[in-house]
């Protein structure tokens, strides 16, 4: 175990590697024999491997880029949401060995109703596993991630729902898209979450990706699908979800 001195750290960092154990520290740090988990993934070790650590961290604790969480979707949070081309929804079933969903969303499909509710347009495909999760347990998480400018990771977690264009909110949700291209595509479904925690955390490994274009291939397959032709679709292809659970079925 690699062992560090308070002499070693000059930033008030709360996080230190795993496998790291801090003494001779003020008690006033409060770290006194205790191990930390890291927060953005360094390895302890080998030439100068110590100090690039311990740097890293000290780099992020002066720039305020530590993760922290939070109830709500804060201000901030919202200011980079609205900027982001594409997010991330992941789900999971109850069961020990159902799979783990995890889908990218793109186009403009998602709304932020207020600070602890969110919607997005969800698009037909070749699967339905965030709706069979959702309609089995309503848990999901949505991430968002820089790939230009400042690093960072906005994650919202909540229990989310399906509404379908039978429900009676249908027309309220779907009015919020309005202008967007998405509601020319083959819109399955509004899923609307209900957020009560969120977190941000540093994306310091996250690569530079300059954004080109939206692709137009879906919107273009369901510009010749007529209602009864997603019909048949769905009930072929959304019935279930890959563990057998009921998704549009």
């Amino acid at each position: 175990m690699l062992t560090l001195k308070a002499s070693q750290i000059r930033a008030p960092i709360r996080t230190i590697s795993s496998g790291v154990r801090v003494r001779n520290v003020p008690n006033s740090l409060g770290w006194h024999g205790r191990n930390w988990p890291l927060l953005c993934v360094g390895r302890p070790g080998g030439t100068g491997g110590a100090s690039k650590v311990i740097g890293l961290m000290i780099a992020l604790a002066q720039n305020g880029t530590m993760g922290r969480a939070f109830d709500e979707i804060t201000k901030p949070m919202q200011d980079f949401i609205v900027q982001q081309h594409m997010f991330f929804v992941a789900t999971a079933p109850l069961a020990d060995v159902g799979r783990v969903n995890l889908s990218p969303k793109g186009y403009d499909s998602f709304r932020l109703l207020d600070n602890r509710r969110v919607a997005y347009v969800d698009l037909t495909g070749s699967g339905a596993e965030t709706i069979a999760h959702l309609r089995e347990n309503g848990r999901i998480t949505f991430m968002f991630c820089a790939f230009d400018g400042k690093p960072n990771i906005v994650r919202l977690y909540g229990r989310g729902r399906v509404v379908r264009s039978d429900d009676a909110e249908w027309m309220g949700l779907l009015a919020l898209f309005v202008g967007s291209d998405v509601v020319e595509g083959a819109v399955r479904s509004i899923v609307v979450a209900d957020i009560d925690r969120t977190s941000t955390s540093c994306g310091y490994s996250v690569p530079f990706m300059d954004f080109s274009d939206e692709r137009r291939r879906l919107l273009e397959w369901a510009d010749g699908k007529s209602a009864d032709d997603l019909d048949a679709y769905w009930a072929d292809k959304n019935a279930e979800s890959i563990d057998g659970l009921p998704a549009l079925g």
